[in-house]
């Protein structure tokens, strides 16, 4: 059962943790004890008649007592029906963090034909590194306790049994939970308990009436009890936007309101003193500058010469270091270059306030009841001129003034800050974002090879990421991409002229310039027909239809999207193409779309832009979207023919132009 837990529900888990500390070169130990005295026995549900396969799930039951060091006991019961279920689930693997958690286990047992065939002890239990984010220079210190099953038959049941103890100091004792009560198999029996002091006072949140809990009180305690019998599975749409769950929940929460999550949350900001004779030198020279190159110079100083690096090992999961360590050892993540970057900013009379955000909840934070495990993320909301600005310090490659760097969209947020203001909007007021692309097909005739030029101009957001590209990549790597991707429909093709890349940083702004010569461009057919076709489709990506189509959920948009490409097919003679122009558009609330064919003296354009306005598409207007879609897709290219092609009509002009960029070209290979 534990491997099918939805992934946000194992992070919130395993965020919870204690009090015991263990050094980082020792490998923790995982044993076999009695389970809690508090933990109360659950019967199992009688077998249906029709059972599931590959894995038929009998029973799910969490039991919580905060009082016992967050004691949080698992129980999981399930038959392996299949063969293809004894091949996925024959292993337990089990995700602590040993800095302030301990971990346990009860019981794993084998049952065959009802008879107990199996008990696996501590010798069956490995401990291994569960770094799952080391490719992103993020460190947790978490392990997983992995039981490998031996002897795992069709008709086996297994039972195991466990219990985490221990929260994070950094919380300060109190207590967020979301039980989740939804998954993409059934399950016969889903138990949940939660023990906590009176004095705690926990909020409760349901997203459904029947998930309402049985809530039974003394002068001690207070006891919330669920249970839900036949949990059918949930299968979740594609391209749901990240804040959209279809999985019901639960929500337990200590905090009363968001002022008392920002007091906690301002006490991990405290530590702003620059003792650090470096850091102290180096503010000292952003203060002689002008207020708006210091400004930049220390968004830039931040972004690229601190680099990026998460040792989220014990508290450190949520309290930054100082800045004089960061800027000492020159790496953090995103709370330690937040911080950071507020000190700098504040020594030039600049606010620049970190906030916490969540790159999957977004504006769906404020939703919420008010706790630690809605944010995952932390940015700056800069004031300046008398605007607000959203800067992410662990983005790289961006422009160098702060009016044109792409601003991160993270819709709600808590605000660190003195003043008495919790969540905030924190969407910006520009965004920057845009790119596009001019092509030019230049033919001679209908049998030498056309000449294709490509001019694509990206903004913001297109030009950082490709500057980023540039430089982990280089262009030779990213030219030869270009080819290979066009040579998928031109087998044919060959570069003309090495790729040309011209970036303006400080408008944030990066032109890219292709060549290319493409032979047997013109398809001639059995009636002496020249068929040509060429596609103003780089939106193509962001209009292709989900995989569901019948949908119960929103539609995520990528967004914001600006595209404008155009192609001017440069014909070998005035043929008159005027009868087949045309200009329409798709408009709705989520997306502009325009469609324009034209032809000009020799020459025939396609234009086609394309702009997100939305971020998602709610459900009852998917159907009508998908529609628009389908509407712009019929407009990706431009299929035509010439008719009565009967010799090969020649411009000495153009192919002598040809030939020599040909010959230009391999000199430059050459050299």
């Amino acid at each position: 059962m534990v491997r099918k837990l939805p992934f946000y529900f194992i992070l919130l888990l395993f965020i919870s943790a204690g009090v015991k500390s263990t050094p980082s070169d020792v490998k923790p130990q995982v044993g076999f004890t009695s389970q809690p005295s508090w933990v109360k026995p659950i019967n199992l549900s009688d077998l249906p008649a029709q059972i599931e396969k590959p894995m038929h799930y009998r029973l799910f039951d969490r039991q919580i007592n905060i009082e016992d060091n967050f004691g949080y006991f698992v129980r999981s019961r399930y038959k392996y029906t299949d063969s293809a279920g004894v091949q996925d689930n024959a292993s337990i693997r089990i995700r602590f963090n040993p800095a302030f958690e301990e971990l346990t286990f009860h019981k794993v047992e084998v049952f065959r034909d009802n008879k107990l065939v199996q008990s696996v002890g501590k010798d069956q239990i490995k401990i291994i590194n569960a770094e799952d984010e080391q490719q992103s220079n993020l460190y947790s210190g978490e392990y997983e306790a992995l039981i490998l099953l031996k002897d795992i038959r069709v008709g086996d049941e297994l039972e195991y049994s466990y219990t985490h103890y221990g929260q994070n100091p950094v919380f300060n004792g109190n207590f967020g939970h979301f039980a989740s009560f939804g998954w993409g198999v059934d399950i016969d029996k889903v138990s949940f308990s939660l023990t906590a002091d009176s004095s705690r006072k926990l909020r409760v949140k349901t997203t459904k009436d029947s998930l309402q809990p049985i809530v039974t009180s003394n002068e001690r305690s207070t006891h919330y009890s669920i249970e839900v019998l036949n949990s059918k599975k949930i299968i979740a749409d594609s391209d749901m936007p990240s804040w959209y769950t279809p999985y019901p929940y639960v929500q337990f929460s200590q905090y009363q309101d968001w002022a008392q999550l920002k007091a906690w949350a301002n006490g991990l900001f405290e530590n702003t003193q620059v003792k650090d004779k470096g850091l102290q030198s180096f503010i000292t020279e952003l203060q002689k500058m002008d207020k708006r190159d210091a400004l930049n110079e220390a968004i830039r100083f931040t972004q690229e010469d601190i680099r990026y690096l998460g040792l989220e090992l014990g508290v450190n999961s949520h309290l930054p270091r100082s800045p004089d360590e960061v800027f000492r050892h020159r790496y953090g993540d995103c709370k330690d270059k937040a911080l950071l970057l507020s000190v700098l900013l504040d020594a030039v009379d600049i606010k620049a306030s970190p906030i916490l955000v969540s790159s999957v909840e977004r504006a769906e934070i404020s939703s919420y009841l008010p706790t630690h495990q809605a944010f995952n993320h932390v940015i700056n909301r800069i004031e300046y001129n008398g605007s607000y600005y959203f800067v992410d310090a662990t983005m790289s490659y961006q422009g160098k003034d702060i009016d044109q760097l792409y601003q991160p969209d993270f819709g709600k947020a808590l605000l660190i800050d003195a003043s008495d203001t919790t969540v905030i909007d924190a969407e910006p007021a520009k965004r920057n974002s845009k790119i596009v692309i001019e092509e030019d097909i230049f033919s001679a005739n209908y049998f030498s090879p056309v000449m294709w030029r490509i001019k694509t101009t990206m903004h913001g957001a297109d030009a950082e990421s490709f500057r980023y590209r540039m430089a982990t990549r280089g262009l030779d790597d990213i030219s030869n991409d270009y080819a290979n991707y066009y040579a998928n429909s031109y087998p044919s093709l060959e570069v003309a002229r090495t790729m040309k890349v011209a970036d303006d940083p400080v408008s944030n702004i990066v032109v890219v310039e292709e060549q290319y010569s493409v032979p047997n461009y013109w398809k001639l057919n059995e009636k002496n027909d020249a068929e040509f076709s060429f596609y103003a489709d780089y939106a193509h990506d962001y209009t292709k239809l989900p995989k569901s189509v019948r949908r119960t959920s929103p539609l995520h948009l990528s967004f914001p999207i600006e595209i404008k490409h155009s192609v001017s097919f440069h014909l070998p003679e005035d043929i008159d193409f005027s009868h087949l122009e045309f200009d329409e558009k798709v408009e709705s609330e989520y997306i502009q779309f325009r469609s324009q064919l034209r032809y000009d003296k020799r020459r025939l354009i396609l234009t086609n832009q394309y702009q997100t306005l939305a971020p998602f598409v709610p459900k009852s207007d998917v159907a009508k979207h998908l529609s628009n879609l389908k509407t712009v897709n019929e407009h990706k290219g431009f299929w035509g023919k010439v008719t009565n092609v009967y010799e090969q009509s020649t411009d000495i002009k153009f192919d002598a132009m040809l030939n020599e960029i040909k010959r230009k070209a391999q000199q430059a290979k050459g050299e």
